[in-house]
């Protein structure tokens, strides 16, 4: 069991709850922040965790939170003060001494020469404003004196279980587009987030993307097909069609982030490259999860839910 004090926020969203259960599988009970002690419930009953309850907002909240803690887990929320709240939590951290600071936010093209990487930024910032928030928080802990780990995860694939009833009626709904995107699976990202806190990694940057360069919206529906043994099939490109289906199950902010963000997909089609393929192989420990086997994996959890 390390001895390893540690931090979690967004421990109740889809990426914090695997960094938990990462940390949970190798003996580590970490400290998750929450707005109220009453959302321990959004965490699984059998995580074993300690409660601080506080604000990305609230410095004073923060540091209660952050007291003798060595390590802490950063991935800001979809908000429209996200620049604001992750400056405040890396504030925080610097503050409170904390000496290594794991931060998950989104891929885009790296390199290791400041001034390069800031024409990346106002590029990628330019092809998608919603973006900018997320790459002034990822600058301001690249350059800060608190060593860091951080991670660039593509479109996670556990996003499609926002679509399980659609999928099991035969439709696959995520407008991916034809040309696709490239992907990851959020449990491997959650993987790479537990061994950066623990120092199983060296400080860096990792690319986190799957095995598959891209993986289209047709692509997806036969997967999904072959893994449920029953006919589904893509529904098409058109964004309207997606947000009007979503309805109330995402939050407006976040349904806002991801229709600009299937924009940049249909777009541009990111593709993962060899570099980063290697990059994520060298987080894990192993190769990345297949979209394949994450189909797989979720049909099989969703049948035995069902009986």
């Amino acid at each position: 069991m390390s001895a390893e004090r540690v931090l979690i926020t967004g421990a109740t969203g889809l990426l914090g709850r695997e960094v938990v259960a990462a940390l949970g599988r190798r003996g580590v009970r970490p400290r998750v922040l929450l707005r109220s002690a009453e959302r321990r419930s959004a965490l699984p009953a059998d995580a074993d965790v300690e409660v601080a309850v506080g604000d990305l907002g609230d410095h004073a909240s923060l540091g209660e939170a952050l007291a003798g803690v060595d390590a802490a887990f950063l991935v800001t929320p979809h908000d429209s003060a996200e620049e604001h709240l992750g400056l405040t939590f890396l504030s925080a951290c610097e503050a409170a001494g904390v000496s290594r600071l794991v931060l998950s936010t989104a891929i885009h093209p790296d390199s290791g020469i400041k001034p390069i990487r800031n024409a990346i930024y106002a590029l990628m910032g330019r092809a998608g404003p919603h973006y900018v928030p997320k790459y002034r928080v990822e600058a301001a802990v690249r350059d800060s004196a608190v060593d860091s780990v951080v991670l660039l995860p593509a479109n996670f694939y556990q996003n499609d279980e926002l679509w399980r009833p659609e999928i099991l009626s035969g439709s696959y709904p995520q407008p991916i587009g034809k040309k696709g995107t490239v992907r990851v699976d959020c449990r491997d990202v959650g993987e790479a987030a537990a061994r950066g806190l623990l120092r199983e990694l060296d400080p860096g940057v990792f690319p986190m993307v799957g095995p598959e360069p891209r993986i289209t919206g047709p692509g997806a529906a036969e997967l999904w097909q072959a893994a449920l043994g029953r006919e589904v099939s893509y529904v098409g490109d058109e964004l309207r069609t997606w947000e009007q289906a979503i309805g109330e199950r995402m939050a407006p902010a976040m349904r806002e982030d991801f229709r600009r963000t299937y924009e940049l997909i249909q777009r541009f089609a990111p593709r993962g490259s060899a570099g980063q393929r290697a990059r994520t192989t060298a987080a894990l420990g192993r190769p990345p999860t297949s979209y394949a086997d994450y189909a797989h994996d979720a049909a099989a959890r969703w049948s035995d839910s069902a009986q």
